[in-house]
């Protein structure tokens, strides 16, 4: 399990589109308290990575593809869901479905006052 909290402050956008211009949309938008916490855990084991073999007294790459064509070399995946609250301004928010911590924020603080994917709690 992995846990990512956050305790502070965070712009409030009325319209998402103003951060073309992020020193406009910052300078003319108020910061309310944000309070997250989210644990996302593991469903199935790990997997991915990148084949070693051992070398002397070391572990070297095990080059299975071409050069240039890695893709996310040494890159772990595995499936989990995302549970856990984001308190904006004194609203309390409870995620409903299995998304990523950084979904779960971004969506709140992207659409504002509009927080669509979050049920109220």
């Amino acid at each position: 399990m992995h846990r990512v909290t956050y305790r502070g402050h965070a712009c409030m956008l009325a319209n998402p589109l103003e951060m073309a211009d992020p020193k406009a949309a910052f300078g003319s938008n108020p910061f309310v308290p944000v309070e997250l916490d989210v644990r996302y855990l593991g469903l199935s084991p790990g997997y991915g990575g990148e084949l070693r073999r051992q070398a002397g007294d070391g572990w070297v790459s095990v080059r299975s593809e071409k050069p240039g064509q890695e893709f996310a070399k040494g890159h772990l995946e595995q499936h989990g869901k995302a549970v856990g609250t984001l308190t904006i301004g004194g609203e309390t928010f409870a995620d409903r479905r299995a998304r990523s911590p950084r979904s779960l924020v971004g969506t709140a603080l992207l659409a504002g006052t509009e927080v669509l994917p979050l049920a109220h709690r």
